[in-house]
């Protein structure tokens, strides 16, 4: 009679070890799920925040000066989150359809670091070719880029063409119209790819 209580005893203690260790593993499994579904929410909405404001550029008119301001921030984010740290790359595809010296070329794809590197490398031009003091016949000094404002007409009669001097003023102006050009000139977005949790990867563009 005993050994048959401390049987029904010890299969009742191994009975509730079990309800409880069911009751554990059913709590654990869903908070592992509220968990999850936590985590997807906010990858949701990290995507959706960090979305906002790449998917502003998704026009079929994005002004140059636009695109280099994308690039920069493009540039930015990857240097903020390296692909050597396991972050993915965000990619900016930019096709040229017109061709603008040897800065741009024609049908040619640029990324967001080489459209930076090239625009800063008209801006640095401009500025160091602008700063250069010249005199003229007439025995005038103005800088470059105060020469390319005067008339024409003025400029002719200053200068004897084609002096270095001549060449260098209308150098500047052609590269400060190249510039000028670059930024005025408008894109359309081809296209924005996305990964698993819905973040922008990549943003492509061609000029119009």
């Amino acid at each position: 009679m005993e050994n048959a209580v401390k049987a029904l005893e010890i299969a009742s203690g191994v009975f509730l070890g079990l309800l409880i260790l069911g009751a554990l593993v059913l709590g654990y499994n869903r908070v592992s799920e509220l968990r999850r579904t936590q985590y997807e929410v906010e990858q949701d909405q990290q995507s959706a925040d960090f979305n906002k404001s790449y998917e502003a550029y998704n026009t079929k008119s994005v002004y140059g000066s636009e695109i280099f301001s994308l690039a920069n921030k493009v540039v930015d984010y990857n240097k903020a989150y390296p692909a050597e740290e396991g972050y993915e790359e965000l990619i900016l595809a930019v096709t040229f359809t017109k061709d603008y010296g040897s800065y741009f070329q024609k049908n040619m794809e640029y990324t967001a670091t080489s459209i930076t590197a090239q625009y800063e490398t008209i801006a640095k031009k401009i500025r160091t070719d602008g700063s250069k003091k010249i005199t003229s016949a007439t025995n005038v000094t103005r800088t470059v880029q105060e020469w390319s404002k005067v008339s024409s007409s003025t400029l002719n009669s200053s200068f004897v063409k084609p002096s270095n001097e001549y060449k260098a003023i209308t150098d500047y102006k052609q590269l400060t119209n190249v510039q000028n050009d670059i930024v005025r000139t408008t894109f359309k977005c081809i296209g924005y790819d996305y990964d698993t949790n819905g973040k922008i990867t990549k943003m492509s563009f061609v000029e119009n």
